[in-house]
């Protein structure tokens, strides 16, 4: 990615965040997670997650598309760095770090364990990633639960709204551009995560839901 597609990564997933965001409270309201449970979207292990009624429907809906997406971010970036034979260039990331900031920002809104990371020095980014890849929380990186929510919401969200572009879009050119700028702007030989990235593309290529 050049420097001005990284710059507007953020305001690209603001954007697709508040897409899904105004689909699932405009169409389904309060019935929000029966609704994401029925089409496959929601995983049975989060069915409470909507339940709990302190805290308004909406802003649920919110923290909910912002964490899936921003880790489903993550996952792209760290994934090809974890099989990486040899060392990773962090300091070559630099085009990442306002990214990196607003998730790690976000996450220490939301999670405890982040707080360290209202702000994310450079010199900081490896302890969040550390911390993240060993989270096994909903949203941490060695969590199965809510792997690739962000683009089960998409694709829902395409479906139902009828924008079918916005799996394209999200998938396509952030998720998959994300992943080949990290292998290679972080000196990642392709050919020790070439097996691991046709896995991932298969997958998110499988994602399929139910209208309900």
């Amino acid at each position: 990615m050049n420097k001005e597609a990284l710059s507007s990564l953020v305001d690209r997933l603001e954007h697709i965040s508040t897409v899904i965001g105004e689909c699932l409270h405009d169409r389904l309201g309060e019935q929000v997670g029966t609704s994401l449970l029925h089409a496959g979207v929601l995983p049975t292990a989060m069915a409470g997650y909507f339940q709990d009624r302190s805290t308004p429907v909406e802003r649920k809906i919110d923290t909910l598309t912002s964490l899936s997406l921003f880790n489903d971010c993550l996952c792209m970036t760290v994934m090809p760095c974890l099989r990486s034979k040899e060392g990773v260039a962090w300091e070559r990331l630099q085009g990442l770090h306002p990214l990196l900031s607003r998730m790690a920002g976000f996450y220490a809104t939301v999670h405890g364990r982040y707080q360290t990371f209202k702000t994310l020095p450079s010199d900081r980014v490896v302890d969040f990633f550390n911390i993240y890849c060993a989270d096994t929380a909903w949203f941490g990186f060695s969590s199965n639960t809510t792997r690739f929510l962000g683009v089960k919401l998409c694709a829902y969200t395409a479906a139902k709204a009828g924008h079918p572009a916005l799996r394209n879009e999200y998938v396509d050119d952030i998720l998959s551009n994300l992943w080949k700028h990290v292998v290679t702007r972080a000196g990642i030989d392709k050919d020790a995560v070439n097996s691991s990235w046709s896995h991932v593309k298969k997958y998110m290529a499988s994602i399929d839901v139910r209208l309900n």
